[in-house]
């Protein structure tokens, strides 16, 4: 949806999933939403539309010079397809030029550039002079398109479509920001929170051009400065010991997976210093080290980066860039540290989740987690002023299927923590001949401990329903309240546990032979786990969420975890649960139970037995009926289940949480995109019986 809606005098923007409260005039807010209806780049006219060849995106390891030999061996060679890099550094720097550079070589080797200007700092009639004076470049005008941005209002509007501007620019293999700082620094009444949920909007969008277009990305930014006390900690100008300077935007607009490279004088004359990294930075002290390398998608929080990894700047390239200063000619002697650059960015899953290792009484594992504050989508940690909600998915899925809970502005007040138990999603662990509830609960348990986590609020989907119920039992003081969806009951009738053995049964036969697995079983066994969970009505969203879960499941239950694969996926559900007085009574806190109206495996008979047995234990219990619901409801129909859970939570809090802000966006976005799906989709139109998965995308490649 695009629109604007008057407020006042003012308007808000609205953008599809969200709106963007810019305090801008109605003729503004009219103007920037003209900018989506006409082209953002301009190229020469007449040149044809070019497509882009299944060889040229194949090129992705392909290393292209940045147009600096010391940035080049800084970056083991250059630039590769699907990198992201940011170069900063105070007025005078030539981070510009540098980034000219990277078009020019880019430009050299064919490929086609999109250059953002935020500053009116490099017009067209530069770019024409860099690349025109070329010989390699003559034809630079088929592969270089040019925007200017005017204000913080047109980059938004930009970055929120540039899914669609890359679809029309099918070659585009490089993408500059030029002055990317410039917008935020010229809004002075641009609020933090505001700031934040921006710059996170600007992350997401790169991860999703990045995965999705194999796209390279370059941002030039300003360097702000930053007060420090005697001790290092933040001061302000009456208690600040000494100012230093950082990258203007910092951390936020960037994923993990980024190079930050930052540029500063070394003297009046001539050559450029590299600070260190921002959270150990010193004064500036002229050196001949000029530039300098401060994280790198191998080495994120820069402590590689923090030895040797910096030399002088020298360019390649012979060419003015009008009135920047000079670059040195001279090469530090002593030989660079090695630092070898990533090919190119990871999956999107390494985007938008975290790693902790744990060793509980199930054994040792890597959990793979993802935590969401108000603020940040994908947040190092917690806010620990506000309570916290930990989202536990069913069998057979993975912590992405919490995406509609994690994009909901009202739960978005919370903490969110989604993890993969063992054999799903991104976790890596082994499971042993019975893994029970039990052992999932001390899988729950070492990860709260290696977090350093509170006691939690619990929502869990049935086979995470099962564990949030046990957890409450065996650990009640970590534990704050239970919502409980689609309850399991205390025994697995016979025929839902026959029919979890037949999806297992025809998966087995599906990998009878790993060479050349029976896609046809597979299909089935996928297709009785999409009717148990979804009653085999897929809305958009749901397949993206199956695109996502049919690898992970090869790699967790495929050849060489099939047994263990029985194990979580049968073994699991066997087990008989005590639901006993004495048991339930040992619940801290209230339970909410939620019966899914449309579940083919579960009766209402059976959660209402739940339901008597916690009021009999003296819990303070509630029962709720989702009319049509499939059994993992949350999904399609969250649009009634998370004001039921938002509700719940409010009940239980007695601090003030955060008013719920129309920004926030989930961290599982990026992965569901690289699928295809897109968030502009009607989530509530099913469509029944229709393939969605390329099953043969898993026969191993000759």
């Amino acid at each position: 949806m695009q629109g604007t809606q008057q407020f006042g005098t003012y308007k808000y923007i609205y953008l599809a999933d969200g709106k963007v409260e810019l305090k801008i005039s109605s003729s503004d807010a009219e103007a920037i939403l003209s900018v989506i209806q006409r082209p953002s780049f301009t190229q020469a006219p007449g040149q044809p539309i070019l497509t882009q060849s299944a060889a040229f995106i194949a090129k992705t390891h392909e290393k292209i010079s940045t147009g600096s030999r010391s940035a080049d061996e800084l970056l083991s060679g250059g630039l590769s397809q699907g990198q992201i890099i940011e170069i900063s550094g105070p007025p005078g720097t030539p981070k510009e030029a540098l980034a000219i550079g990277i078009v020019k070589s880019f430009v050299n080797a064919g490929h086609e550039a999109l250059f953002v200007d935020c500053q009116h700092m490099s017009s067209p009639a530069t770019l024409d002079q860099a690349l025109g004076a070329s010989e390699t470049t003559r034809g630079y005008l088929q592969h270089v398109y040019h925007s200017n941005i005017l204000d913080l209002c047109e980059l938004m509007v930009l970055i929120y479509n540039l899914p669609k501007l890359l679809k029309s620019h099918p070659r585009a293999s490089l993408l500059v920001f030029n002055s990317i700082s410039f917008p935020f620094q010229a809004k002075h009444d641009l609020s933090i929170p505001a700031k934040n949920a921006l710059l996170e909007r600007i992350k997401q969008a790169f991860i999703i051009a990045v995965t999705s277009h194999n796209l390279t990305i370059v941002t030039t930014s300003q360097l702000s400065t930053k007060i420090l006390n005697a001790d290092g900690s933040p001061g302000s100008f009456d208690t600040g010991a000494k100012g230093i300077l950082v990258p203007q935007l910092g951390l936020a607009y960037l994923p993990g997976r980024a190079y930050r490279m930052i540029l500063a004088a070394e003297s009046n004359t001539h050559g450029y210093h590299c600070l260190p990294r921002v959270t150990v930075m010193s004064s500036l002290i002229p050196v001949h080290r000029v530039i300098k390398l401060i994280s790198t998608p191998g080495d994120p929080h820069g402590t590689l980066a923090q030895s040797q990894k910096r030399t002088s700047l020298v360019l390649i390239s012979d060419t003015n860039f009008g009135s920047q200063a000079p670059f040195t000619s001279h090469i530090d002697k002593e030989p660079l540290t090695t630092l070898t650059a990533p090919p190119s960015i990871s999956p999107p899953k390494a985007l938008s989740m975290h790693m902790v290792s744990i060793d509980s009484k199930a054994g040792p594992s890597n959990v793979s987690y993802t935590i969401s504050t108000p603020t940040c989508a994908s947040a190092e940690k917690i806010d620990p002023g506000i309570p916290t909600v930990i989202f536990l998915h069913p069998v057979y899925m993975g912590k992405h299927i919490f995406h509609t809970q994690f994009r909901d502005p009202k739960l978005r007040r919370f903490n969110l923590i989604a993890l993969d138990t063992r054999l799903h999603g991104d976790t890596e662990g082994k499971v042993k001949d019975v893994w029970r509830s039990e052992d999932a609960v001390y899988d729950m348990v070492a990860f709260m401990d290696a977090l350093r986590l509170p006691p939690c609020h619990f929502l869990g989907v049935s086979m995470g329903m099962r564990i949030a119920l046990q957890m409450g039992i065996l650990y009640p003081e970590k534990v704050l309240s239970l919502f409980l969806v689609s309850p399991i009951p205390a025994q697995e009738p016979a025929e839902i546990l026959e029919g979890r053995e037949e999806i297992w049964d025809y998966w087995v036969q599906g990998w009878t032979d790993p060479e050349g697995p029976d896609t046809e079983a597979i299909k089935d066994s996928v297709g009785g786990a999409e009717q148990l969970g979804f009653n085999s009505l897929t809305a958009p969203l749901v397949k993206a969420i199956l695109n996502v879960c049919i690898p992970n499941a090869v790699k967790n239950l495929g050849p060489g975890r099939l047994e263990e694969g029985r194990v979580v996926t049968v073994g699991f559900f066997s087990e008989h649960m005590d639901y006993s007085t004495e048991k339930l009574k040992r619940i801290p806190g209230p339970v909410k139970l939620i019966y899914c109206g449309g579940d083919i495996a579960y009766t209402i008979h059976q959660t209402e037995d739940l339901f008597q047995r916690l009021i009999v234990a003296g819990i303070d219990v509630e029962l709720e009926v989702v009319e049509d619901a499939p059994h993992f409801g949350t999904v399609m129909y969250a649009t009634e289940i998370n004001p039921l859970l938002h509700d719940f939570l409010m009940k239980q809090t007695t601090t003030d949480v955060p008013v719920p802000s129309e920004g926030v966006i989930s961290p599982f976005e990026a992965i569901l995109v690289a699928t295809g799906w897109s968030p502009d989709h009607d989530d509530d139109s099913f469509d029944e019986e229709e393939e969605f998965f390329d099953f043969q995308s898993i026969v191993p490649r000759a």
